[in-house]
């Protein structure tokens, strides 16, 4: 039974399932995706609070404002100056208010990037942005990269243990005698899939969730 607790080379059997497409699928294995990861949509959560950040001015003589826009920080820094009647330019980004907190936290976004919260991530679906925090918060990309990866991110919605086996029967459970079926350790296959770096599992929200291809990201 140890050969079937290793499956060498597992990523050779997962598709590439992205939030927004379906790439085009690995070889010899065909479009072969778990059952949770083709159920896998998250909808996105209606809500009336508006995201608020403060401009925190390293000019200890100035005060600092609230703003919920790109255009906002642009009009509102643009006249700011401090009590001496000096222009402020440089500010530390605080987050006020927002449904994305955990997001953004992990973004770290400063002066520099938060326009880029507003631009190109606060009207993402939600599935992208759990696909965004995987590669910020657990795969430790920059932004920029995350960003332009959030396609390849395969995520199905449940714990490591449940995707490994699941991919384990739907690849290869049908070869496998029924007298010997109830012998297969999915223990030890999910620990070889996360020590492999195949499997990778976290948090995000309330929900855990695997991505399914970590070692092709």
């Amino acid at each position: 039974m140890g050969k079937l607790n290793k499956m060498a080379g597992i990523s050779s059997a997962i598709t590439y399932f992205s939030p927004t497409k379906l790439a085009p699928p690995v070889p010899h294995m065909g479009a072969r995706r778990t059952k949770r990861e083709q159920q896998f949509s998250i909808s996105q959560r209606a809500s009336d609070m508006t995201t608020t950040f403060f401009a925190q001015p390293y000019n200890t003589s100035a005060v600092g404002f609230y703003f919920s826009s790109t255009a906002e920080f642009a009009a509102k820094s643009a006249s700011h100056i401090d009590c001496y009647g000096n222009t402020v330019e440089e500010y530390e980004i605080q987050l006020n208010e927002a449904d994305d907190a955990e997001l953004i936290n992990a973004l770290q976004l400063d002066q520099s990037s938060v326009a880029q919260y507003f631009d190109e991530i606060e009207d993402m679906s939600a599935s992208e942005k759990v696909a965004l925090f995987y590669l910020v918060h657990e795969a430790n990309y920059c932004l920029n990269d995350a960003i332009a990866k959030i396609d390849e991110v395969c995520i199905t919605t449940c714990s490591l243990k449940d995707a490994a086996a699941e991919l384990f029967d739907e690849c290869y459970l049908t070869s496998i005698p029924d007298a010997v079926r109830n012998y297969i350790d999915y223990d030890s296959l999910a620990r070889d899939c996360e020590l492999n770096g195949d499997l990778a599992e976290f948090r995000f929200g309330s929900d855990t969730y695997t991505v399914t291809n970590a070692s092709c990201i």
